[in-house]
């Protein structure tokens, strides 16, 4: 029997190539089963097993993608990506501060990678390390000035301490960057209508969600909002926010008391005014709701007794409650409209489930 050698046996296995192309095109169990084709021939295949923590992590099997992101560190300690695959899994477990552990470790091993700096900037933002991740987003936009995630995680941190220029700087370096991307355009969205800047809000939501329609659920009401928030002035809707948003000093020493005293009847009076101009809205439509089913009619009766003739257990038992009913409506002295009224929608209900 020919024993193939060990070139014709790598020409066999699936290219590395081809299994990084099907994460990129978010087939995760296609490239999962090529990457566990290659780790089954090749146990050794460094580039195999962290393409398989990616596979695992798209397709969220992430106590999976843990394991082999362990294996993959003790395989190659010295390794930058693999202790970045394995802090990606803590972070997608929600560990951040071992993730920020981990990316201190990767960062070490390789100070010269833009996403490195990038997805540590993102961990420390989650745990609220602001300065940290602004000077993590700075490092890595020192290698690669151009870098779409450090732009972003810039933006966000800088905004939440306070530094608008640079917030505002680095906005219109992610749009130069990125013009098309409905993620961009949603967090620009979420940073201005934060800082009650309605109408430009709304116009980077409508477009996020022209780029990205199957994430309407969470952006519809989004921009719903930012309609709503056209009709206010910017000051009220930063007044009602100003215990959260920084960017607000001036209004820093007005007590909450007065807020909601004098500002809340005119919030009432500029809710009713974005209501009304949003009435005839296309995005404030709702789908019509079917109409409640008449009770009282021929066809009614028909379904009333065809039900009574199929369970006429559950009807006795429906008329013993009634007579309950009426027994501690006696005894009880309660009114018997009351009595009629439980009566009724009891009714109601049955009627509706032998529909």
């Amino acid at each position: 029997m020919n024993t193939p050698s060990k070139k014709r046996l790598s020409a066999r296995l699936p290219g590395m190539q081809r299994i990084w192309l099907l994460l990129k095109l978010n087939r995760p169990r296609l490239a999962m089963e090529l990457a566990q084709v290659r780790l089954a021939s090749q146990p050794t295949d460094l580039g195999a097993r962290l393409a398989l923590v990616d596979a695992l992590l798209l397709d969220r099997q992430a106590m999976r993608a843990l394991d082999q992101a362990k294996t993959a560190v003790g395989q190659a300690p010295e390794n930058a990506d693999s202790h970045f695959a394995l802090a990606r899994v803590h972070g997608q477990l929600g560990n951040l501060h071992t993730a920020a552990q981990g990316m201190r470790e990767v960062l070490r091993l390789n100070p010269y990678e833009a996403d490195f700096f990038a997805f540590q900037a993102q961990v420390q933002f989650l745990i609220q390390a602001y300065a940290n991740a602004v000077a993590a987003a700075e490092s890595g936009l020192s290698l690669h000035p151009r870098h779409g995630e450090c732009l972003l995680w810039l933006m966000r941190a800088a905004e939440q301490q306070g530094h608008l220029p640079i917030a505002d700087a680095a906005r219109e370096r992610l749009l130069a960057v990125a013009p098309n991307s409905g993620p961009v355009h949603r967090a620009i969205g979420q940073l201005l209508l934060r800082r009650g800047e309605a109408t430009l809000a709304a116009t980077h939501l409508a477009q996020a969600l022209a780029l990205e329609p199957p994430q309407a659920a969470s952006l519809v009401p989004l921009l719903r909002q930012a309609r709503r928030w056209e009709s206010w002035p910017p000051e009220l809707l930063r007044l009602g926010d100003y215990g959260r948003a920084p960017y607000l000093a001036g209004w820093s020493a007005v007590p909450s008391f007065f807020v909601r005293v004098v500002c809340t009847p005119v919030a009432w009076y500029y809710m009713a005014v974005a209501n009304a101009k949003t009435k005839q809205d296309p995005l404030f439509q709702r789908e019509p709701s079917p109409p409640a089913p008449a009770i009282g009619t021929k066809e009614d009766l028909d379904v009333l007794a065809s039900a009574a003739t199929a369970s006429p257990g559950k009807w006795l038992a429906f008329v013993g409650f009634i007579g309950l009913l009426g027994w501690i409506s006696v005894a009880w002295k309660l009114p018997p409209a009351g009595v009629a009224i439980i009566a009724f929608f009891l009714g109601r209900s049955l009627l509706r489930q032998h529909r």
